[in-house]
């Protein structure tokens, strides 16, 4: 099975209002609907420690796209 994981950075979540949140979302091949993590990733009062985190797992970030939630702040595979 091909699979694609990707984390999603939230800004303030109506379930996390106190923090930026990280969901994990698994891509499998041929399935158009990512596939979330029950629990979340990480959670910080600090956007630069998440994103110093996803850079220590040899992550990229490849931004928004207009279409996203607005509490999406960027997306990294």
């Amino acid at each position: 099975m091909n699979l694609m994981i990707t984390y999603t950075v939230y800004d303030h979540p109506e379930d996390y209002p106190d923090h930026y949140v990280v969901r994990r979302f698994f891509i499998e091949a041929g399935n158009p609907n990512p596939i979330p993590e029950e629990d979340i990733f990480m959670q910080s009062g600090d956007l630069q420690e998440i994103r110093e985190t996803l850079l220590g797992k040899d992550l990229v970030c490849v931004g928004r796209v207009k279409e996203d939630d607005s509490k999406i702040v960027e997306t990294w595979i």
